[in-house]
């Protein structure tokens, strides 16, 4: 789900639902940052040799 931003103005009012949609955005990037990080360790893992240092590797060997 896309985070939509609040556009805040004076005199707003600052209520429950805006700032749980806040939360929710924060919880969205956390999780997906995780995810991404997971994801870059395991592929990463695989292309390290046993001293886990990375032989011959480009940006775009991760992808395959």
């Amino acid at each position: 789900m896309s985070y939509t931003p609040t556009v805040w103005e004076d005199g707003d009012v600052i209520t429950d639902v805006k700032l749980n949609n806040i939360e929710s955005g924060i919880a969205n990037v956390t999780e997906t940052a995780e995810t991404l990080t997971e994801t870059l360790e395991t592929e990463l893992s695989k292309k390290a040799d046993n001293n886990g240092y990375y032989q011959d590797m480009t940006v775009g060997d991760a992808e395959q």
